[in-house]
Protein backbone atom coordinates (compact mmCIF):
# COMPACT_ATOMS: atom_id res chain seq x y z
CA UNK A 1 0.00 0.00 0.00
CA UNK A 2 1.29 3.42 -0.84
CA UNK A 3 0.14 6.48 1.55
CA UNK A 4 1.52 9.92 0.16
CA UNK A 5 0.67 13.63 1.11
CA UNK A 6 2.49 16.88 1.46
CA UNK A 7 2.74 20.20 1.01
CA UNK A 8 3.24 19.71 -2.75
CA UNK A 9 -0.03 18.18 -3.61
CA UNK A 10 -2.07 19.13 -6.12
CA UNK A 11 -5.55 18.10 -7.49
CA UNK A 12 -6.45 19.27 -11.16
CA UNK A 13 -8.83 17.95 -14.03
CA UNK A 14 -6.83 16.67 -17.28
CA UNK A 15 -8.38 17.65 -20.55
CA UNK A 16 -6.36 15.80 -22.71
CA UNK A 17 -4.74 18.52 -23.03
CA UNK A 18 -3.38 20.29 -20.11
CA UNK A 19 -4.13 20.17 -16.51
CA UNK A 20 -6.95 22.84 -14.83
CA UNK A 21 -6.10 23.23 -11.23
CA UNK A 22 -8.65 22.49 -8.37
CA UNK A 23 -7.30 22.57 -5.65
CA UNK A 24 -3.30 23.55 -4.66
CA UNK A 25 -0.80 23.23 -1.92
CA UNK A 26 -2.73 26.05 -0.32
CA UNK A 27 -5.37 24.18 0.02
CA UNK A 28 -4.42 22.41 3.12
CA UNK A 29 -3.37 18.57 3.28
CA UNK A 30 -3.70 15.65 1.26
CA UNK A 31 -3.57 11.75 1.94
CA UNK A 32 -3.68 9.62 -1.18
CA UNK A 33 -3.53 5.78 -0.88
CA UNK A 34 -3.23 3.33 -3.66
CA UNK A 35 -3.95 -0.48 -2.55
CA UNK A 36 -4.95 -3.48 -4.63
CA UNK A 37 -7.05 -6.19 -3.15
CA UNK A 38 -5.43 -10.00 -2.23
CA UNK A 39 -6.47 -13.15 -2.69
CA UNK A 40 -6.34 -16.15 -1.06
CA UNK A 41 -4.80 -18.73 -3.27
CA UNK A 42 -4.17 -21.28 -0.63
CA UNK A 43 -4.13 -25.02 -1.32
CA UNK A 44 -6.02 -27.48 0.68
CA UNK A 45 -3.56 -28.94 2.96
CA UNK A 46 -1.32 -26.12 2.66
CA UNK A 47 0.77 -24.93 5.72
CA UNK A 48 0.94 -21.72 4.86
CA UNK A 49 -1.53 -18.81 3.63
CA UNK A 50 -0.63 -17.87 -0.60
CA UNK A 51 -1.93 -14.74 -1.80
CA UNK A 52 -2.21 -13.10 -4.99
CA UNK A 53 -3.17 -9.53 -5.70
CA UNK A 54 -5.78 -8.42 -8.22
CA UNK A 55 -7.57 -5.48 -8.67
CA UNK A 56 -6.51 -1.95 -7.43
CA UNK A 57 -8.15 1.18 -5.86
CA UNK A 58 -6.95 4.52 -5.23
CA UNK A 59 -8.22 6.82 -2.63
CA UNK A 60 -7.74 10.24 -1.83
CA UNK A 61 -8.59 12.80 0.59
CA UNK A 62 -7.84 15.96 0.82
CA UNK A 63 -9.49 19.21 3.18
CA UNK A 64 -8.92 23.21 2.84
CA UNK A 65 -10.60 26.67 3.53
CA UNK A 66 -13.46 26.81 0.99
CA UNK A 67 -14.42 29.55 -0.85
CA UNK A 68 -17.85 30.01 -2.70
CA UNK A 69 -15.89 32.83 -5.50
CA UNK A 70 -13.53 29.73 -6.42
CA UNK A 71 -15.48 28.46 -9.28
CA UNK A 72 -12.69 26.49 -10.21
CA UNK A 73 -11.91 25.16 -6.81
CA UNK A 74 -14.00 23.60 -4.22
CA UNK A 75 -17.07 24.42 -6.23
CA UNK A 76 -16.68 22.28 -9.69
CA UNK A 77 -15.91 19.44 -6.99
CA UNK A 78 -19.42 20.46 -4.84
CA UNK A 79 -21.30 20.81 -7.67
CA UNK A 80 -19.98 16.76 -9.07
CA UNK A 81 -20.53 16.19 -5.33
CA UNK A 82 -23.92 17.36 -5.47
CA UNK A 83 -25.35 15.14 -8.27
CA UNK A 84 -23.54 11.92 -6.82
CA UNK A 85 -22.11 11.47 -10.17
CA UNK A 86 -19.16 9.39 -11.17
CA UNK A 87 -16.36 12.17 -11.62
CA UNK A 88 -15.14 11.86 -15.34
CA UNK A 89 -14.56 15.34 -17.18
CA UNK A 90 -17.93 15.43 -18.82
CA UNK A 91 -19.83 16.44 -16.08
CA UNK A 92 -17.22 18.57 -14.51
CA UNK A 93 -15.69 20.50 -17.35
CA UNK A 94 -16.88 20.26 -20.89
CA UNK A 95 -14.43 17.73 -21.92
CA UNK A 96 -15.70 14.23 -22.34
CA UNK A 97 -11.82 12.68 -22.38
CA UNK A 98 -10.93 14.62 -19.01
CA UNK A 99 -9.62 12.69 -15.92
CA UNK A 100 -9.06 14.02 -12.49
CA UNK A 101 -5.43 13.84 -11.40
CA UNK A 102 -4.18 13.60 -7.96
CA UNK A 103 -0.54 15.25 -7.87
CA UNK A 104 2.34 14.21 -5.26
CA UNK A 105 4.49 16.73 -6.94
CA UNK A 106 5.23 18.35 -10.15
CA UNK A 107 5.12 15.51 -12.25
CA UNK A 108 4.50 12.14 -10.36
CA UNK A 109 0.41 11.38 -9.64
CA UNK A 110 -2.44 9.14 -10.13
CA UNK A 111 -5.14 9.80 -13.03
CA UNK A 112 -8.36 8.22 -13.01
CA UNK A 113 -12.39 9.14 -12.34
CA UNK A 114 -14.10 7.98 -9.60
CA UNK A 115 -16.54 9.33 -6.82
CA UNK A 116 -16.53 12.09 -4.47
CA UNK A 117 -18.24 13.10 -1.01
CA UNK A 118 -17.97 16.48 0.55
CA UNK A 119 -18.17 17.77 3.62
CA UNK A 120 -18.28 21.73 4.66
CA UNK A 121 -17.96 23.01 8.20
CA UNK A 122 -18.24 26.72 9.46
CA UNK A 123 -16.46 27.89 12.27
CA UNK A 124 -18.07 31.07 14.78
CA UNK A 125 -15.51 33.16 12.97
CA UNK A 126 -17.11 32.73 10.07
CA UNK A 127 -13.81 30.37 8.54
CA UNK A 128 -15.49 27.38 5.69
CA UNK A 129 -13.54 24.38 5.51
CA UNK A 130 -14.27 21.75 3.53
CA UNK A 131 -13.28 18.15 3.63
CA UNK A 132 -13.58 15.62 0.97
CA UNK A 133 -13.24 11.96 -0.28
CA UNK A 134 -12.63 10.63 -3.59
CA UNK A 135 -12.65 7.36 -4.55
CA UNK A 136 -11.49 5.42 -8.00
CA UNK A 137 -13.79 4.09 -10.64
CA UNK A 138 -12.30 2.01 -13.17
CA UNK A 139 -8.71 2.12 -14.69
CA UNK A 140 -5.88 3.77 -12.59
CA UNK A 141 -2.91 4.84 -14.34
CA UNK A 142 0.30 5.96 -12.38
CA UNK A 143 1.72 9.60 -13.52
CA UNK A 144 5.53 9.34 -13.76
CA UNK A 145 7.62 6.91 -11.89
CA UNK A 146 5.60 5.71 -8.71
CA UNK A 147 6.83 1.88 -6.70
Amino acid sequence: MAVMGGRLFKVSIYDGVSDEDLLDPQAGNATYKYTKDDVDTTAFGQADHSHYRTLGSFEASFEGNFNYADTDGWMKLLTANDFGELISGSNVMNAPAAKMRFYIDATHGYECDGHIEIELSAEPTGVVTASATFVSSGTVTKLGTIS
